[in-house]
């Protein structure tokens, strides 16, 4: 019903809009409701894939399911729906619960505009939020994030009419948004025509007695709402599963799908888990770059011990900012480095490939201060030390020549450079030194402390990395809009459904999941942070897991699907494409889905709950190993991939 009424009013919006064009600039737009989880889901299929919507209005009417601005009873109810006998202590939980899910809004869909931010006290107008510490933190984040990427603040004259002397926000909090920075547009909140402009004139008044000197306004853009989508972490599985379900239909271009063998899949990566773990499935650590800098020997640990034994050691927020500095070149690195390449550690004569030789490499790097302008203080990554670097610098690092070739050098290199640029464009994230670590500043300005701890919501992390890193990507991928998307690709698959304009592409981001799944780790370990939302991150597109999927027959590449200029051995069945070939667009989609799947399939089998075996423990331990393994058996002299992936360093 709501569906079809919708779709409805964007019909009639549309024909408004081109009617009175000449008279009047209309722009469509949605205001959120957030009731359960499932209603974000139903609002990002409304939002991604009717079109048409050129605004969002941020906002939340109910709380534990309950309608908070029916009626007093109503609202009474809500309250009572927290059993708190305190009555304090109930106000300030049901205030908490409010912002949390304001906050799942504007992390989630970066509302353009922030709707009503105190509607929570229609029916208490006389409360202080600074009575109540905890939920006046989580306005203060709320705040904070919805300024920092843009947002305007409704100065809504709904409460007028409603009882109040103000306006929404009230005094306190507008005081604190005029104080952050933010902006504020006008908004009567009119439901039908005799509320349009309603107390307009009591409004101005308001916002002279507050302090509003300008107000502004939305204006239509260029840029697709679809190209800020795609860097979300919710646009990953979304439109990865679109290709999902044409591969269930038989419809993909280059693959069968036979989910048959996810049962086989699932049951090697089992054996696996078992071989390596036992029944000890608590130690299995999470995936994350931490186990390659440890190759055949610790070396976090014993550098982290040496930093506390200093003359002047560092603070725990330090080492960790040390922690980021590392992981996040050490990533960076961590692209391909094809089949021949080998690492020779000198302190160990340990020699190692692949991901384990570029981790070690970066870590005997950053020891000796590869990374860092400052002589004294080499342990760091900063803009000017990066700035500095050449691709024959990082080639004899990495013990690069023509008897020891590695994949895609200078692509390693000029990401590197780029990072350099990247740290100093984005002080706000990246500290006036310019440095990965001073991120964690960031991250605690958006946290909620509790007790010795605080709580983040994993989407802050990702919009650091994936804002912040936006322009060390190449210049030639993917836009829309003008707008420089990174690791997204159209998929042919999806071009016959098309509607708007880039519903065929997919991202992955790859690379910055990885540099996400890895800084949580020290984050965590060594500050005891809590990461919340982490069920939005999704498994790792890349050569491992997908090949997996190859070898074990989930995946079949079509009969003739390749032609054979892409096959560069006669003698071999492995094909070689581009990252841009939409073979690899559908093997990569459907890599994330099926670790999903596979993920689940090895907890039914272990008995186990995704709280007891998270996906990024069965990255870890199961599927990234297995791909490795498969590949080795399969393949023994190389132990390649199944499907040969021309790799520039920037995207594996």
């Amino acid at each position: 019903m709501l569906s079809a009424q919708f779709e409805q009013f964007l019909i009639e919006a549309s024909r408004l809009k081109e009617d009175y064009a000449k008279k009047i600039t209309l722009l469509v737009g949605l205001e959120t409701e957030y009731i359960t989880d499932v209603d974000l889901e139903a609002l990002e299929e409304v939002i991604h894939n009717k079109g048409h919507i050129e605004y969002l209005v941020g906002s939340v009417h109910h709380v534990n399911s309950i309608p908070i601005d029916f009626d007093e009873a109503t609202f009474q109810k809500c309250l009572d729906s927290f059993a708190v006998e305190d009555i304090h202590e109930q106000m300030e939980t049901f205030l908490c619960a409010y912002f949390d899910a304001h906050y799942q809004i504007l992390t989630r869909f970066h509302p353009e505009v922030v709707g009503h931010l105190d509607l929570c006290r229609l029916y208490r107008p006389s409360l202080r939020f600074a009575d109540y510490p905890s939920a006046w933190q989580r306005l203060e984040r709320n705040v904070r994030y919805a300024i920092g990427y843009g947002a305007l603040f409704e100065l809504n004259a709904a409460a007028l009419r409603k009882g109040w002397s103000a306006a929404y926000p009230g005094q306190d909090a507008a005081k604190l948004i005029l104080e952050s920075g933010g902006r504020f547009a006008l908004s009567d909140d009119s439901h039908g025509p005799h509320a349009v402009g309603l107390n307009y004139n009591k409004l101005f008044e308001y916002a002279r007695k507050i302090g509003v000197e300008e107000l502004w306004y939305l204006k239509r853009s260029e840029i697709p709402n679809t190209a800020a989508y795609l860097r979300t972490l919710p646009a990953i599985r979304e439109r990865c599963g679109r290709v999902y379900t044409l591969a269930r239909q038989g419809k993909l271009d280059y693959f069968t799908y036979d989910p048959e063998k996810e049962a086989n899949a699932a049951e090697f990566c089992v054996d696996i888990i078992k071989r390596d773990f036992g029944s000890d499935f608590a130690s299995i650590p999470p995936h994350g770059r931490w186990r390659h800098l440890d190759a055949g020997r610790p070396r976090v640990e014993p550098l982290i011990a040496q930093w506390k034994i200093a003359a002047n050691p560092p603070s725990q927020k330090e080492i960790t900012k040390r922690l980021i500095d590392l992981f996040l070149v050490s990533v960076l690195l961590d692209a391909g480095a094809g089949n021949t390449w080998t690492y020779h550690e000198k302190q160990s004569d340990m020699k190692f490939t692949r991901s384990e030789g570029l981790g070690v490499a970066s870590i005997n790097m950053f020891e000796d201060g590869f990374f860092s302008s400052d002589r004294s203080n080499p342990h760091r990554v900063d803009a000017a030390g990066l700035s500095c670097i050449s691709q024959e610098m990082t080639a004899a690092a990495m013990q690069v020549n023509d008897s020891n070739p590695m994949v895609g050098i200078d692509g390693r290199t000029s990401l590197l450079i780029h990072l350099s640029k990247a740290l100093e464009e984005k002080p706000a994230y990246f500290g006036s030194d310019a440095r990965p670590g001073n991120l964690i500043d960031f991250l605690e300005s958006e946290s909620i402390a509790e007790g010795s701890t605080r709580r983040v919501h994993i989407f802050c992390l990702w919009t650091v990395l994936i804002e912040g890193l936006a322009s060390i990507w190449p210049a030639t991928r993917t836009t829309l809009g003008g707008v420089l998307l990174g690791d997204v690709w159209p998929c042919n698959a999806l071009k016959s459904s098309a509607v708007a304009e880039g519903d065929e592409l997919v991202p992955f981001h790859k690379l910055t999941g990885w540099i996400t799944y890895s800084l949580i780790e020290p984050i965590q370990k060594v500050l005891g942070w809590e990461f919340e939302g982490l069920e939005h991150m999704t498994g790792l597109p890349e050569y491992r897991n997908g090949g997996l999927l190859v070898d074990l027959g989930v995946l079949t590449l079509r009969d003739g699907a390749l032609p054979a200029n892409f096959y560069p051995h006669s003698d071999s069945p492995i094909p070689r494409l581009p990252p841009s070939h939409p073979a690899i667009v559908e093997w990569r989609a459907m890599t994330v889905i099926e670790l999903d799947r596979i993920a689940a399939a090895i907890r039914q089998k272990l008995g186990l709950t995704a709280e007891q075996l998270s996906l990024a423990q069965v990255l870890e331990s199961a599927t990234w190993k297995a791909g490795r393994e498969i590949a080795k058996e399969r393949r023994p002299a190389t132990g390649g991939p199944p499907i040969d992936i021309e790799s520039d360093g920037t995207v594996f």
